[in-house]
């Protein structure tokens, strides 16, 4: 059965750690219509993650895409090189990809856990960064990024996180446990 998707609005990006599933926590609190959220996997060590993203889309009723990006190599993160866990460009991957498919389904914005914290660390966490990629986007379409969650702190999502009940996986090493030493798990 084809989904009139022309009355949804918003297409979250989830990875199953606690920033992006507060975000579609709020999202959907806020009234946005959904058609699904999408999930990426690109070679991370803590793919564990996504089977939080599942859950949680679940918790939610959201259907879950998971999309297979290649390998993306020089980070901690992902082949445990590199110095950082700094995965090169990969929110502008992300929300690039996810701009393709929230055109299909006819959504006007992606919307990304970003925060600021992140936004210290990793230059494509920032509202500057995020604004050059919608000034991007306009030559396509009238798609937009956003971040819900820019103005609040990693301490502020944990509390909210915790408040709702939120499961969700943060730890960068990808172990059976969070390991309580990356920064994921510290923050």
């Amino acid at each position: 059965m084809a989904m009139d998707s022309s009355k949804y609005s918003i297409i979250p990006l989830v990875s199953g750690g606690m920033d992006s599933l507060v975000m579609l926590h709020r999202i959907i609190k806020e009234g946005h219509r959904i058609p699904f959220a999408i999930a990426y996997e690109y070679g991370q060590r803590h793919v564990k993650e996504l089977q939080y993203a599942r859950k949680g889309c679940n918790r939610f009723g959201v259907k879950l895409s998971v999309l297979q990006l290649p390998p993306i190599p020089g980070s901690m993160l992902t082949d445990g090189g590199g110095v950082s866990y700094e995965v090169p460009y990969r929110n502008a991957l992300f929300i690039l990809t996810a701009a393709a498919y929230a055109k299909r389904a006819k959504a006007t914005r992606i919307a990304i856990g970003i925060n600021k914290q992140d936004a210290a660390d990793y230059p494509d966490c920032c509202i500057g960064f995020l604004a050059q990629l919608n000034n991007m986007m306009a030559f396509c379409g009238d798609i937009v990024a956003t971040a819900p969650l820019i103005q609040m702190t990693k301490a502020d999502i944990r509390k909210e996180a915790e408040r709702l009940g939120i499961e969700s996986w943060s730890c960068y090493r990808g172990g059976a446990e969070p390991c309580g030493e990356c920064i994921a798990c510290r923050l």
